[in-house]
């Protein structure tokens, strides 16, 4: 689907983590790259090379910036923003919903942020998000690529219902 690009000579990192202009251009790859009027962010100018992903993203409700004035596309993006950007895409996309669950029987339930528990709920519940092997979610933690590709591989299929 071409919606990652490798890091080079057929490399693709699957440890390094994402920021979040490369999640947002991986979802606007997903939705066709359509264009959208420009946001302005001090942080991302227009020759910014995710700047259209970005106005995309922001002027659909998609993703937000982390303040007022940056969107901050360099900083890596943790498990729970990356859910909660999925989770607005596939509401966008009108994708069938298997359903929320609970995410109370994760240890580390307590660490989620009020803003991202309705996405982690709806990502378990659809099984696209999975905990770790110790019952955490690690809502905190950053997301690798190889984390983000898994699950687009599970939305999509999800999608494909």
């Amino acid at each position: 689907r071409n919606l990652f690009k490798g890091n080079g000579e057929g490399t693709f990192y699957p440890n390094d983590n994402v920021t979040r202009a490369m999640l947002v251009t991986i979802l606007h790859r997903m939705a066709g790259e359509p264009t959208a009027e420009k946001v302005s962010y001090k942080d991302v100018p227009p020759e910014h090379w995710a700047a259209d992903a970005i106005s995309w993203a922001v002027a659909n409700g998609i993703a937000q910036g982390t303040s007022e004035h940056n969107f901050s596309p360099d900083a890596p993006i943790t498990r729970e923003q990356l859910t909660a950007i999925l989770y607005r895409y596939a509401m966008k996309s009108e994708i069938p919903d298997e359903g929320k669950t609970d995410i109370n029987n994760f240890s580390d339930n307590k660490s989620v942020s009020t803003w991202a528990s309705e996405a982690l709920s709806w990502a378990v519940g659809n099984k696209i998000i999975n905990g770790r092997t110790d019952n955490t979610l690690n809502p905190l933690g950053t997301a690798t690529r190889g984390e983000v590709a898994a699950m687009l591989q599970r939305y999509i299929l999800l999608s494909s219902k």
